[in-house]
């Protein structure tokens, strides 16, 4: 296999490989490729992404068999995997690749990217500082060392970061929200819109732009559990009118004081693409926008998609993920656990438990699992109601997947200490 060949066989197999972390950081298509076999295997997998299907290594060797039925092919597909040692971790392939293939921009792109994550800063630098001994131009090493340190800069001084308003959640977020997508993971009835609102709220009091997104109630529903939340009164109450004359002024009282920066919308348009609109259209009429509420992934909807429900959502987690890259911005999304009737009650939830596609764990910064409501029904955030949340956050590993660190970091945020 020529240098050229072998090049491009890399690159798709760092494309299997890596997925989306290498496919949506750099502008790939088949023009890249000289090899009329690297041209195929490319349009297979740009044919799987546009269907929002997987394009994994297997997936690709078993459409290759289905649609060509050339052994040839098939052995290029698994060729690109003879030599594995390339990757994230493997930062001198790729920066030298880059190099050579890409303007400074994307380059930075990439490295910044994979700089972000503290579990292999020391080990990414001395990478791109050997890589660079293999190169002519020191220039891109520079750029990337320079943006790397304004980074840190900027996380040290907390500019990057959004206090949440819950000095418990602070600490477990390190600070606050960054820009990255984060779960709040329950069952059915635990009160995720509750934790959402209430967390939508805290922002909101302190001057933050914050829009909060429902797929499964209409707006008087949200208001009337943000009253709920601010009042410590049942929502169901509120929205029968079921209440006293004290409470009804009060009702009143918190109506007349709705924040105009926190803005609700029950939108029955499920599509990723939707949301991205909703979103830009909420910052320009805001005139900024500090954070995103989603309540929930798991009811939007994959258009034309033709794989099973696991592969759907899997597609659907992948959109968010790269949707929220692209707008910027801390977007918190619920995320429903299957039924009690289907799990161990007593066994505390994590990624195997989320409905759907353990994915959605994998592509969030954090996630918080609701795993004890004492209350449980429609309004669990009643008086005397508790609401215990398990933290956890996801990192890079060998190879550069992704796999969620269920017991690193743990805690119990009680909710009446938020009052």
């Amino acid at each position: 296999m020529n240098v050229d060949r072998l090049n491009e066989s890399r690159v798709l197999g760092g494309l299997m490989e890596l997925g989306d972390e290498a496919l949506f950081a750099l502008s790939w298509d088949v023009k890249y490729f000289a090899d009329s076999q690297m041209v195929t295997i490319m349009q297979l997998i740009l044919g799987q992404v546009e269907s929002g299907q997987p394009y994994d290594r297997f997936t690709i060797h078993v459409r290759a068999q289905q649609r060509f039925k050339n052994p040839e092919l098939n052995i290029a597909i698994l060729s690109c995997w003879e030599d594995k040692a390339f990757g994230l971790v493997d930062l001198t392939f790729w920066h030298q690749l880059l190099l050579e293939r890409w303007q400074v921009r994307e380059i930075e792109l990439q490295a910044k990217r994979i700089l972000e994550n503290p579990d292999v800063l020391a080990e990414a630098v001395q990478a791109i500082a050997d890589a660079n001994s293999v190169v002519e131009s020191v220039d891109v090493l520079n750029t990337i060392r320079e943006d790397f340190d304004e980074h840190i800069r900027t996380r040290e001084e907390g500019i990057a970061l959004i206090p949440s308003g819950e000095p418990s959640i602070d600490r477990l977020l390190g600070g606050g929200w960054r820009a990255g997508m984060y779960g709040i993971a329950g069952r059915p009835k635990q009160g995720k819109s509750m934790v959402m609102l209430h967390l939508a709220r805290k922002l909101a009091e302190q001057g933050c732009k914050v829009l909060f997104v429902s797929y499964e109630m209409d707006e008087h529903q949200v208001y009337d559990r943000y009253l709920a939340s601010v009042l410590g009164i049942d929502s169901n109450l509120i929205a029968k009118n079921e209440l006293t004359d004290f409470e009804r002024q009060e009702v009143r009282s918190a109506k007349d004081s709705l924040p105009d920066n926190l803005v609700v919308v029950s939108s029955p348009d499920r599509d990723v693409s939707d949301l991205y609109k909703l979103i830009e259209r909420t910052r320009k009429k805001l005139d900024g926008l500090d954070a995103v509420f989603v309540d929930y992934a798991q009811i939007m909807t994959v258009p034309n998609h033709r794989g099973n429900d696991a592969e759907k959502h899997a597609a659907l987690s992948t959109r968010l993920q790269q949707m929220t890259m692209r707008v910027n911005l801390p977007v918190i999304t619920g995320l429903q656990l299957r039924k009690p009737e289907t799990i161990n009650e007593k066994k505390v939830p994590g990624t195997s438990d989320i409905a759907g596609s353990d994915k959605y764990a994998r592509d969030v910064v954090g996630i918080f699992y609701i795993i004890r409501s004492l209350i449980e029904g429609d309004d669990p955030f009643g008086i005397g109601s508790e609401i215990i949340l398990k933290f956890g956050t996801s990192r890079f590993t060998a190879g550069g997947s992704t796999r969620f660190i269920a017991e690193d970091k743990f805690s119990r945020i009680v909710h009446k200490e938020w009052r």
